[in-house]
């Protein structure tokens, strides 16, 4: 209950900061840079404002997971992990709002599920998962760099 209150308060401080003017102009800064600037706008104390806003969402994420998993250790959060994340926004595209981040999810959450069908050891998963994840994040990036779910811009 705790985190559906959580992720609750997270989704209305998002849409709230991307409905004010916060958000107007990260959304300028994120199609033109230069036309933002060129506005007066401070597009690096923008950046600076949703880098913060993102790290306090970051931190009540980590605080809620350990106190579910009672224990924290370095080690959960490698860096094959933190890069597999990343790729979750590479592939399902970070220029919407929930679709991309949902797709990009999804796709890291089916594939290990798609290799139980094929009768592969723990082992050998972990590395084919890794393959299959590393070749989808190539072929997305060369045939839509948008992502799966992004919007498709003719530039």
């Amino acid at each position: 209950m705790l985190a559906l209150t959580m992720a609750a308060g997270c989704a209305a401080l998002c849409w709230a900061v991307l409905s004010a003017p916060l958000g107007r102009l990260l959304m300028a800064a994120r199609d033109d840079d230069l036309a933002a600037r060129s506005l007066g706008k401070n597009v690096d104390g923008a950046r600076a404002r949703a880098f913060a806003i993102s790290c306090g969402i970051a931190g009540a994420a980590g605080a809620l997971y350990a106190s579910q998993v009672t224990y924290v250790d370095p080690s959960m959060a490698s860096l094959n992990e933190s890069v597999l994340l990343l790729c979750t926004i590479l592939i399902g595209g970070s220029g919407n709002r929930l679709a991309g981040p949902l797709a990009g999810a999804f796709t890291w959450l089916a594939i290990p599920e798609l290799l139980r069908f094929f009768s592969v050891s723990v082992a050998d998963a972990s590395n084919i998962r890794l393959l299959l994840f590393g070749a989808l994040l190539i072929v997305i990036i060369h045939l839509r760099p948008q992502g799966i779910a992004g919007v498709y811009r003719i530039e």
